[in-house]
């Protein structure tokens, strides 16, 4: 990666061609940096066989992953920073519409969310613009992310991934949203490669496809009205590699018949070193977590 006033540096760390991360130098904080980021070139050649992710890394930071214990799901930049310095590279989003119609990177509007988030607002029933959102920090200091930020993220750093939570199997937000995402991209089609489109049914597996047959996605299972066996069944079905589940619907049995279908299984959100391994010698390849690092496992 380059920053717009260091025209002879060379691509940081953080890219295609090392491990470390932006955060190293100190200098990556707040939204102004976001604007002096130079794209890493190798972003325009980065073809990553699909599901690569799901075999090169166990843990998925969990709404970009937590900070502090107080500070997690705030899906901002200083948590993207200090997740992919400790080893992240596949990150959670969610992602909500702001009043002015535009993507951002959210949990959800409800009311609880502005104190969860350490916000101080009028009214915490409203939806905020988009000038507002990008203005008022998470936790004071916390800098709020946009689609567009993260598309920003993904030229930057080219082995970074970004898993999606759009919330809403409703067919029109579906689309909605999965169109955002193409806009965001504009003609940077190979940015489609290292997104991967979590699912909550079959409805919206074939929504999702209509609008562009991305080639990660994710069946999980947060908000499954069926069974997990029959969701099992049709992912392997459908051409899905991989289901998510809760930790409180997991079981040996799902884990067996899952792997007995050639499907990667995740399980959130896992935040304990003990039930990590629990979990991953039980066959569980991926773990949501806010807290856990690769040294952990």
């Amino acid at each position: 990666m380059r920053w717009v006033d260091e025209p002879g540096a060379v691509p940081d760390a953080g890219g295609a061609s090392g491990a470390g991360g932006a955060a190293a130098t100190g200098t990556l904080t707040g939204r102004d940096s976001l604007s002096k980021m130079r794209p890493d070139p190798n972003y325009a050649v980065a073809h990553p066989e699909p599901y690569s992710w799901a075999s090169t890394t166990a843990l998925i930071a969990h709404g970009m992953g937590g900070v502090a214990p107080d500070r997690r799901v705030t899906n901002t930049l200083e948590a993207f920073i200090t997740n992919r310095d400790a080893g992240y590279r596949v990150f959670e989003a969610d992602l909500v519409f702001s009043k002015d119609g535009r993507p951002v990177c959210r949990h959800g509007w409800e009311s609880y969310l502005y104190e969860f988030l350490g916000q101080k607002v009028d009214d915490q029933n409203a939806l905020l613009t988009d000038a507002e959102f990008e203005a008022l920090p998470v936790h004071g200091t916390m800098t709020a992310l946009t689609l567009d930020d993260l598309v920003t993220l993904m030229k930057a750093y080219p082995d970074t991934w970004i898993v999606t939570d759009t919330k809403s199997k409703e067919p029109a937000e579906v689309e909605r949203a999965m169109r955002a995402i193409l806009e965001a991209v504009g003609d940077d089609r190979v940015l489609l490669e290292r997104f991967v489109i979590q699912v909550y049914d079959e409805d919206m597996l074939a929504t999702v496809r209509k609008v562009h047959d991305f080639r990660n996605v994710i069946y999980t299972l947060y908000q499954l009205e069926g069974t997990p066996e029959a969701a099992i069944d049709y992912a392997a079905a459908s051409g899905v590699k991989v289901v998510a589940m809760p930790d409180t619907m997991w079981s040996a049995a799902l884990a067996e018949r899952a792997r007995d279908r050639k499907l990667v299984t995740a399980v959130y959100t896992v935040n304990d070193p003990k039930d990590a391994r629990r979990y991953l010698d039980s066959g569980v390849t991926l773990l949501y977590s806010d807290f856990l690092t690769p040294a952990d496992l």
